[in-house]
């Protein structure tokens, strides 16, 4: 830093005046670092950092010709130094420059271009959270064009319908049912139409494995594989699976300490290793008992929930009551897990969400419909009854009339 004393005058009056001058070094050396160059759309991300010497340094970027400002997927931070793209697509490609700049000099660095691969086929999955043995999945294949035909592909080997595997809407579908953690991908679908053709870019699915070793005996490898979730009665599908190590001689099922044989929903596979549960019901809740002998009969038990209901809804209380009198009526269905109820009185909102409804004093105001709601809130179904409430007619005596208490009956013409 160079320093020192100047005098300035003029006609009346001198200055003594210290100034200061700061150096600049030019700009130079500017460079554009990647953390990466191999990107595919969608989903991936980059960052681009500028790097150049000198001081006071200003940064613009551009691609191609264009400024590169700041958005909901663009950020530039440390000064403009550093470029950051979310979520890039086919037209982040560059090529990408760094202008550096001060106040008497300007530097630009060597265009950097990004490898952003992208297909025509897109591959959608309609869930992204599976459990082992216990969950679907679709996978839908979409393309431009006409006359398409459709091949899936799981990491090199070519997918083939078969009792879990379904190819539907000509191909473009594939649902896979009771995932297991062979089913993980990836996935790419490959359009074609005779001429030319396209693939996918990799669909992976994240499936989740619950093993439950119920054993009480230390037996080693022995499992059985269940329901990873609470099952919705008509709507879940699901399946038991024994598992031991050895030469096995048989296996057997029991339910709720009794033989359990095929039929309705109930089927097994050849080797009874499996029991398949499609869809589940009301009837399948209980505890599953597997019995494997070779020669010695070795059993686990399990049990899992199957949500139901609410089914044979009904309110207990009076249908008619005495002027004046304490009336209860009591919501009550079969629901598993418990019901929530509300009430409603001719119709109207009550605020009542509890099974007990209590009218403290019977009167005119008190006569009429009352509706019971039973929800259950896991199988998303929801069941109501209605009760009839009328005033019980009685004889009284003209001295024992209750003041106050009037009740209008319609003349009959």
């Amino acid at each position: 830093m160079e320093r020192g004393a100047f005098a300035f005058a003029d006609d009346n009056t001198c200055h003594l005046s210290f100034c200061f001058f700061l150096p600049t070094a030019e700009v130079s050396n500017v460079v554009i670092t990647p953390n990466t160059t191999d990107l595919s759309e969608p989903g991936c991300s980059v960052s681009l950092s500028c790097s150049a010497s000198g001081s006071y340094l200003s940064f613009l970027w551009l691609n191609s010709s264009s400024e590169v400002t700041a958005s909901d997927r663009v950020q530039l931070t440390d000064g403009g130094s550093i470029l950051s793209i979310i979520n890039v697509t086919r037209y982040d490609q560059g090529p990408f420059i760094c202008h550096v700049f001060n106040n008497f000099s300007n530097y630009t660095s060597d265009p950097v271009e990004l490898s952003i691969s992208f297909s025509g086929v897109v591959v959608a999955s309609n869930n992204t959270h599976l459990f082992e043995f216990s969950s679907s999945v679709s996978l839908s294949c979409s393309s431009s064009g006409s006359s398409l035909s459709f091949l899936w592909m799981n990491g090199s080997s070519e997918v083939t319908q078969s009792d879990r595997i379904q190819l539907t809407d000509g191909g473009a579908t594939l649902t896979i049912i009771n995932v297991t953690r062979y089913d993980q991908g990836p996935f790419r679908c490959n359009v074609s139409n005779g001429v030319t053709g396209e693939i996918s870019l990799p669909v992976y699915l994240f499936i989740q494995s619950l093993t439950l070793n119920v054993l009480t005996v230390p037996i080693t490898g022995a499992t059985i594989r269940s329901p990873a979730a609470i099952l919705i009665e008509d709507k879940s599908s699901t399946n038991l699976s024994c598992e031991a190590s050895g030469s096995i001689g048989t296996r057997d099922w029991m339910k709720d300490g009794r033989p359990l044989h095929p039929g309705g929903t109930v089927s097994f596979s050849l080797d009874n290793r499996i029991i398949f549960l499609q869809p589940v019901q009301s009837s399948n809740h209980g505890t599953y008992q597997c019995r494997v002998s070779n020669p010695v009969i070795l059993t686990w038990l399990i049990s899992f929930l199957c949500a139901v209901g609410p089914h044979n809804i009904s309110i207990d209380g009076p249908s008619a009551a005495a002027p004046g009198g304490r009336v209860m009526l009591r919501c009550t269905a079969d629901s598993v897990p418990p019901a929530n109820f509300s009430w409603t009185f001719n119709g109207n909102e009550t605020h009542v969400n509890t099974s007990l409804y209590v009218i403290e004093r019977l009167d005119e105001d008190s006569i009429g419909n009352y509706t019971c709601t039973a929800s259950n809130m896991m199988t998303m179904w929801e069941n109501s009854t209605v009760l009839n409430l009328r005033v019980l007619i009685q004889h009284v005596p003209v001295d024992h009339w209750i003041p106050g208490l009037v009740f209008s009956v319609p003349a009959h013409r």
